[in-house]
């Protein structure tokens, strides 16, 4: 062992003990870089070890008691508001993108019917009164106010 500092056994031990690169490395005076090539080349993984997660309680519907499979939702699915039925129907939608697509080339084609029907109601609110045409004559204002009598 030339040039070595330290013992590569004694650092895969003490690591197997702390299970820590940093404090591995203070106590040999190494970089936390090196321990962990040491005790990967010994074939030790140093990945961490995620840690696990307490069970979350069951959640149950406030009106019946029967149980909710959301994390967030108050109620079940029968005793939910249309509101909160739309919305989950709208991210069901927009996680399928066949759907989505289809979804939105509708929502095009009805905004530009309201567009159209909107146009013709301003037209005809511009011509006359409660959307009736107006026709002009000559005992009539342009705006379709009788002319006054003239003597």
């Amino acid at each position: 062992m030339q040039n070595r500092k330290v013992d590569p056994e004694h650092v895969i031990h003490r690591y197997q003990e702390l299970r820590h690169l940093r404090r591995t490395g203070e106590e040999f005076g190494i970089t936390r870089e090196w321990v962990r090539q040491i005790v990967n080349r010994a074939g030790i993984s140093t990945a961490r070890i995620p840690k696990p997660k307490p069970k979350k309680p069951e959640r149950f519907c406030k009106q019946c008691g029967a149980s909710v499979n959301s994390s967030y939702a108050l109620f079940c699915e029968t005793h939910r508001t249309p509101q909160q039925k739309v919305w989950r129907w709208r991210q069901r939608v927009k996680a399928d993108s066949e759907r989505y697509a289809h979804w939105r080339a509708s929502l095009k084609k009805y905004d530009k019917r309201c567009r159209q029907h909107k146009q013709e109601q301003n037209l005809c609110a511009a011509r006359g009164s409660e959307g009736r045409h107006v026709v002009e004559t000559e005992w009539m204002h342009a705006d379709g106010a009788p002319l006054a009598a003239t003597a």
